[in-house]
């Protein structure tokens, strides 16, 4: 998936302790077309989304809309919201460089 002029919309991200892949869900903005989507990412390029919506919020700590379920002994669920934040918008030329991006869409 090429991420040249793509703005996506972050509004959730969910994983379990141990998944290599990462649920990012949101709304994906192509020129005129916006679509929602889900990214299946790795933990690296999950570091640097959430690393640019914090700066992009920096009036909040966008770790406090993480929450936590213990699933089973050794397997936690995390789940992240972020509707709620003002600046949820991430250009996806900055993580292309490090893996494809596997885009799910309907």
């Amino acid at each position: 998936m090429s991420t040249k002029d793509q703005i996506f919309e972050v509004e959730q991200v969910i994983f379990e302790t141990g998944d290599p892949l990462i649920s990012v869900t949101g709304i994906m903005q192509q020129g005129f077309l916006k679509y929602p989507t889900e990214l299946l990412v790795n933990s690296t390029q999950l570091n640097l989304i959430l690393n640019q919506l914090q700066k992009n919020n920096s009036c909040v700590d966008i770790y406090h809309n993480f929450e936590s379920v213990q699933l089973e002994t050794d397997i936690t669920l995390y789940r992240g919201l972020f509707g709620n934040l003002e600046n949820k918008q991430l250009n996806l030329t900055y993580i292309d460089k490090i893996e494809a991006i596997k885009e799910i869409r309907a």
